[in-house]
């Protein structure tokens, strides 16, 4: 939690911290992503020979999206933690 530079707890900022496991998921899905339209756009087949086979693309765009969404379980957990906190504010 962040607390305003006068050091006031009853006028403290809150703002629920994203956690690591969503943040690297998240990083990975998009880069995944990336890949993936790389490869079914063209360029990307002469990365690898295995990314020249047919579908390769549309196999790193699904895992991809089960990446962006394994990232949202953790971001919602915590968002939801926050949300139980109770108030400072007395």
């Amino acid at each position: 939690m962040a607390v305003d530079h006068e050091g006031n707890p009853a006028r403290s900022v809150h703002r629920p911290a994203v956690p690591v496991a969503g943040r690297i998921l998240l990083t990975l899905g998009i880069t995944t992503l990336v890949a993936g339209v790389a490869v079914m756009a063209g360029p990307g087949r002469q990365w690898h020979p295995l990314l020249a086979a047919s579908r390769a693309g549309l196999a790193l765009i699904v895992s991809a999206v089960a990446l962006i969404g394994s990232a949202a379980f953790p971001i919602v957990l915590a968002r939801l933690a926050a949300e139980d906190r109770p108030d400072i504010r007395q």
